[in-house]
C-alpha cells in the first residue's frame, strides 16, 4: 500500500468523551496498542507503522485535544490534561488495558498515564521520550517566547515547517513536498498552533522525572542516534531510572525515527507484541 493510500484510508472516526469530540484511528485485532503523537502532530506521524502492525494487534491512533481534527477545547493543555484524555479515551472505548506507544512528549503523557493508572498499562513503547531541551530548534523555542511567538503564529508558513523537519530527519530526503505538506496542514489550523504553543509555554515533566522509577510497567525505548532535538545522552537516564527498561538505537536516524526508520522500528515492535503469545 502506497503511503497517500494509507492517509486516505486513516482518515479516522470520532468518539465524544465528556463534550469533546475526539478523532482516532483503529485496525486490526488483538492486544491493543495506543499510539500517542507529540504535540504539534497528528495521528499521520504513525502512518508508517500503523497498518503493518495491525497484522499483529489491534492499533489504536489518536488526535489529542488541540491537534489535528480533534476538538480545541479552552484549557492549559497541560500533561495532566492529555493523559486524562489517554485515560478517558481508554474508558469510553471499553479498553481495560494497553501498551501505550508515545514519541517525544507523547511518550511523557504515556509515561505519565503509567504512573497514574499502572493497571491500565500493561506495556510502554517509548520513542525519543522528553520535552524541550537546549538543542531544540529556535522555531520551536521562540513558541514560548513571548512577542516572539506573535510574530510566528502571526507569519507562520510551510517554510518554517520544512526548516523544522529538516532539523528533525538524519536525511534530509525525507523531507519532501508531501510530508511539509501534511505537516504544515496540521498546524495551518490557527486554533491546532495556538493549543500547540499553549501545550509547550505549559510544559512541565520535571514530576514525572522524579518518578520515574516508580513506573511498574516494561517499558521499551528506542532512540536515534543522531537525533540532535533529544541527545543521546538523554537516553542514558531513562536507562537507569526506569526499573524495567530495553532499549535499542539507530544509527544514521533522527529525531523522527518511526518515520525515518519505520522498516527496522516495525521489525523490533512486531518481536514485541509476539512475545509469550500462544
Amino acid at each position: 500500500m502506497s503511503e497517500n493510500n494509507a492517509v486516505r484510508r486513516a482518515s479516522g472516526q470520532y468518539i465524544e468523551i465528556g463534550n469533546k469530540k475526539i478523532r482516532y484511528f483503529e485496525e486490526g485485532v488483538g492486544d491493543t496498542v495506543i499510539m500517542i503523537h507529540g504535540i504539534g502532530q497528528a495521528m499521520y506521524t504513525f502512518r508508517k507503522s500503523v497498518h503493518v502492525l495491525s497484522e499483529y494487534c489491534h492499533v489504536i491512533t489518536i488526535d489529542l485535544i488541540g491537534h489535528g481534527l480533534s476538538d480545541k477545547p479552552e484549557c492549559d493543555y497541560t500533561i495532566d490534561d492529555f493523559s486524562q484524555l489517554v485515560n478517558d479515551f481508554m474508558y469510553a472505548m471499553d479498553i481495560p488495558s494497553a501498551t501505550l506507544m508515545g514519541f517525544s512528549t507523547g511518550a511523557i503523557i504515556a509515561l505519565d498515564v503509567a504512573l497514574k493508572h499502572p493497571e491500565k498499562v500493561e506495556r510502554l513503547i517509548l520513542l525519543s521520550p522528553g520535552g524541550i531541551t537546549k538543542t531544540y530548534p529556535s522555531l520551536i523555542k521562540h513558541l514560548t517566547t513571548p512577542i516572539i511567538s506573535d510574530l510566528i503564529f502571526t507569519f507562520f508558513s510551510s517554510s518554517m515547517v520544512k526548516k523544522v523537519l529538516e532539523e528533525a530527519y538524519y536525511d534530509p530526503g525525507f523531507v519532501t513536498t508531501d510530508v511539509v505538506r501534511h505537516y504544515y496542514k496540521v498546524l495551518s489550523n490557527k486554533e491546532n498552533l495556538d493549543a500547540a504553543m499553549i501545550a509547550l509555554s505549559n510544559w512541565n515533566d520535571e514530576d514525572i522525572a522524579y518518578q520515574l522509577a516508580d513506573v511498574k510497567a516494561p517499558a521499551y525505548i528506542f532512540w536515534g542516534e543522531n537525533d540532535t532535538w533529544h541527545p543521546m545522552d538523554m537516553l542514558e537516564l531513562y536507562e537507569e531510572a526506569l526499573p524495567d527498561v530495553y532499549s535499542a538505537t539507530f544509527a544514521e536516524c533522527g529525531h523522527l525515527l518511526h518515520e525515518e526508520r519505520a522498516d527496522e522500528l516495525n521489525k523490533k515492535l512486531i518481536e514485541i507484541f509476539t512475545i509469550n503469545r500462544d
